[in-house]
């Protein structure tokens, strides 16, 4: 038969009798079964001699090629292929500062399909990120900052890196040069997803990718406690629901309202004192703070680093 082409039938039945009458006729029209559709949402997310290539699956495809090349317009036919890949797929011993370009099929009995849209990145030395999400458990904010994101050439973050474009929920981190850091105030609910994007040129980092996890909480414990600072002070509480990785901040506010961190603690880092997430307790040596009468304000911490 001929793909394209119209066939028209009618069945009759036979006996020792003869021949019916015939049946209704039908018609079909042969054609090639048809391919799976073109993956979706592509991505191509840089890290340092890799790139991380994900997207969408398609509906009964059984693998995926990928085609990439360093030359703008990479098609099936000029790139180079990774056959039987895997979202995400991380492609590596790329060159930083090269451009990569991939497009991506997908195959099932039928065959391959049509392309996807192209996506590029290019591969360079990550940089590390620290991000902080407060929940305020109650009364007024006591910080000049509710998000503080870290971007860093490396994980001591001596040297910030101070021309990123930082967001989270799409709200604008300011770089605050006094801090090193990249701030904002805006208010984002326990439990609520957080969705950070730092974009170094044209290489952008999201708390989505691999380039970092973010971390949450969907509780948020809530203390406040007054005591003198010549007595040692034990602060407890009941852990909030978190994944792995997490931490509390325990704020120390003095009678002016300024926040001040015992230093013997050894905990501090990025101006706040963390305590890790397993303990329900937390001792504030005497005299490890300057005279006056304190509070706690404890608040969650949500992280999302490198």
């Amino acid at each position: 038969m001929i793909n394209g082409a119209t066939y028209y039938y009618v069945v009759t039945a036979v006996d020792g009798n003869g021949e019916s009458t015939p049946s209704s006729q039908v018609s079909a029209i042969p054609s090639v079964a048809p391919t799976p559709a073109a993956p979706t949402e592509v991505t191509a997310t840089p890290g340092n001699g890799r790139v991380t290539i994900s997207w969408t699956a398609v509906s009964g495809a059984t693998s995926y090629n990928i085609y990439w090349s360093n030359t703008l317009g990479v098609t099936t036919a000029n790139g180079t292929k990774i056959a039987g890949a895997a979202s995400p797929y991380i492609q590596m011993g790329l060159i930083n500062g090269a451009t990569y370009y991939y497009v991506i099929t997908a195959v099932d009995g039928n065959g391959e399909s049509t392309p996807s849209s192209p996506v590029s990145a290019i591969p360079s030395v990550a940089p590390f990120i620290q991000a902080t999400v407060l929940s305020v458990t109650g009364g007024t904010n006591p910080f000049d900052w509710l998000q503080q994101v870290s971007v860093c050439i490396d994980g001591t973050c001596n040297t910030a890196i101070t021309d990123a474009t930082v967001t989270i929920n799409g709200n604008i981190l300011a770089y605050n040069a006094a801090k090193g850091r990249y701030q904002a105030n805006v208010i984002i609910a326990a439990g609520a997803g957080i969705n950070l994007r730092v974009t170094l040129g044209v290489n952008t980092y999201t708390s989505s990718t691999s380039q970092f996890a973010a971390f949450q909480s969907t509780a948020v414990p809530g203390l406040t406690k007054t005591w003198l600072h010549t007595n040692a002070n034990t602060i407890s509480w009941t852990t909030g629901v978190a994944t792995a990785g997490a931490t509390y901040i325990v704020g120390i506010m003095d009678n002016s309202g300024n926040i001040v961190y015992p230093s013997p603690a050894g905990l501090v880092r990025n101006g706040v004192l963390e305590v890790p997430i397993n303990s329900t307790a937390f001792t504030i040596p005497a005299n490890s703070v300057t005279a006056g009468v304190f509070k706690y304000l404890q608040e969650y911490l949500r992280r999302a680093s490198q």
